[in-house]
């Protein structure tokens, strides 16, 4: 759920593949088995056909290597695993899917993180955070280059007609609702184990980038507003690079408060979604195209949002002050950067729990 999480809050359409034999309670290889029908629900998980039927027919290749990779085929997308697909490539009768092995595929590794739940920025991870990349052997062009060709579909590459008619089923009140119900999943998964969130707090690194916009001719005479903008630290220039900040940038959690576009055409066609799938032997994923057209999202500020935002944390610490001690709520506020009121008052709690206990067991007994 977590990378599913991670790349629909960065507005990339994204439908995970899992062989079937994971759909069950009663094996052992699946912690909470339970959520994945109701991820089936959201669209956002597709079961494929075991390998085996009752261990007597072992298959040639694994069905769901092929059900990702034509699934990708067929919408223009991507392909997140850390599965080379090699025995596919190989392979004669499957030559049309080695494009997209080759040029499509993005990698996926795993870092395990210091608390089962963390909370970073609108980030939700469990145990681990996803960390993407391309290992393709190509040492002449830079990572972010080739993250770049894996993950953006431009109006002269082949695929975009198929990307662009996929993105037009994109929405972002669909999204909203899948986020919205993978959360209520984390949560309950948290409330069964008592596990309260580590919440780190967010930083947000700005990107000094000017802007030029520019209407360019694409096929069938269409016309699309396209946004160069140029990094003044590397002089990368898009869409023919998307230089390093800027890459950084993207992929940063956006802000725990809701960032705004910078125009209304990034509600419209301008974000194709590109595909990606994700995992070596549990589960891979699949995300839309982004034809994105490089537009940043970023925060917008004022500062009459900056005093209101003042004055709602004035209103939450005064709040959190008549329930808990004065050092503790002051302490709480300075090293998180959440400004929810239950989640701070949750994490007050749990700091004011020992200096109760303590309290307790220093009083003298009295009896009546």
């Amino acid at each position: 759920m977590s990378i599913i999480r991670f790349l629909l809050i960065r507005d990339i359409d994204v439908v995970a593949f899992l062989p079937i034999i994971y759909n069950n309670n009663c094996n052992f290889n699946a912690t909470n088995a339970h959520v994945l029908p109701k991820l089936k629900e959201l669209d956002v998980l597709t079961f494929t056909p075991a390998r085996m039927a009752h261990g007597s027919r072992p298959a040639f290749i694994n069905y769901d290597d092929l059900y990702i990779l034509e699934f990708a085929e067929r919408h223009g997308g991507s392909v997140l695993s850390g599965d080379r697909f090699e025995d596919v490539a190989i392979e004669p009768s499957y030559k049309e899917f080695r494009r997209i092995i080759k040029e499509r595929r993005i990698d996926i590794r795993f870092r395990p993180l210091p608390a089962d739940v963390v909370h970073y920025g609108r980030d939700r991870f469990f145990k681990s955070m996803p960390e993407l990349w391309a290992h393709d052997g190509d040492t002449g062009t830079s990572l972010e280059e080739r993250m770049q060709k894996r993950l953006y579909c431009l109006p002269t590459d082949s695929d975009y007609i198929k990307v662009a008619n996929r993105r037009h089923k994109w929405s972002s009140k669909r999204k909203n609702i899948i986020i919205a119900s993978i959360d209520a999943l984390f949560d309950a998964i948290a409330a069964k184990s008592c596990t309260l969130p580590k919440v780190i707090p967010y930083v947000s690194k700005p990107i000094a980038v000017t802007t030029t916009l520019q209407t360019r001719q694409v096929r069938r005479t269409e016309r699309l507003d396209t946004d160069f903008r140029r990094s003044q630290r590397n002089g990368y220039r898009l869409p023919d690079h998307i230089g390093q900040e800027e890459l950084a940038r993207l992929w940063l959690s956006p802000s725990a408060d809701e960032e705004q576009p910078t125009t209304e055409l990034m509600q419209q066609d301008e974000h194709v979604a590109f595909g990606v799938c994700p995992s070596n032997n549990f589960c891979k994923f699949f995300l839309k195209h982004l034809t994105h057209h490089f537009f940043l999202s970023i925060p917008k500020t004022s500062a009459t949002s900056t005093y209101a935002e003042d004055a709602e944390m004035k209103r939450t610490v005064e709040l959190l002050k008549e329930i808990f001690d004065e050092d503790i709520v002051r302490s709480v506020v300075s090293e998180n950067a959440s400004r929810d009121l239950q989640t701070l008052a949750d994490i007050c709690a749990q700091k004011s729990a020992p200096s109760i206990h303590a309290a307790v067991m220093e009083s003298p007994l009295t009896t009546l």
